[in-house]
């Protein structure tokens, strides 16, 4: 799914992409409105749909929007607070946030600031269901990245990281709630 984002939009993927986002979204929400209590799964389902649509905009236009990304965080964050697993968001942001900002403070060039809100923003999600999901989320998102820049030929140009993260913590939060089963 990363590697058709990267690419202009056209034809058949122009359905796809959005149907492929709607049936996550849809497994999402039925997982977690069974494993966890409503105002988490709410939450849930309404971090998966910013993430997705962060994810798909900084694929297109190389940036992850404040606009989004932000209320995004406090979403997760009172969602969190509201379902009693304040400290484990607050653990998930930490854990995924602090990483990509020193990765950022490195080398600002390739990794942008906004990299560094929507991890922590991924890390809040993450923490919702369970904080040790953190690390294999940013894992995955890391082969999934290195896999579309071999696969586009980078070459010294920089591939956006949004959609891999976006895709990365998706797909663990949903094996998270394979795995409870």
């Amino acid at each position: 799914m990363t590697a058709v984002l990267l690419a202009p939009v056209t034809g058949r993927a122009r359905r796809i992409v959005p149907a492929a986002a709607t049936v996550a979204l849809g497994v999402l929400a039925s997982a977690a409105m069974v494993a966890l209590p409503a105002s988490a799964s709410t939450t849930l389902v309404v971090w998966a749909g910013i993430v997705l649509v962060a994810g798909s905009v900084d694929a297109r236009t190389g940036r992850l929007p404040d606009a989004v990304v932000v209320p995004g965080l406090a979403v997760a964050i009172i969602g969190a607070a509201v379902s009693g697993r304040l400290t484990e968001a607050f653990a998930g942001a930490a854990l995924f946030g602090v990483p990509v900002l020193l990765a950022h403070l490195a080398r600002p060039d390739g990794m942008g600031f906004g990299d560094v809100k929507f991890s922590t923003l991924l890390g809040a999600g993450i923490g919702l269901v369970a904080v040790p999901l953190v690390l294999p989320a940013y894992l995955l998102a890391a082969v999934a990245h290195v896999l579309v820049c071999s696969r586009v030929r980078a070459r010294g140009r920089l591939v956006p990281f949004g959609p891999s993260l976006a895709l990365g913590s998706i797909l663990i939060v949903l094996i998270g709630f394979v795995g409870r089963w």
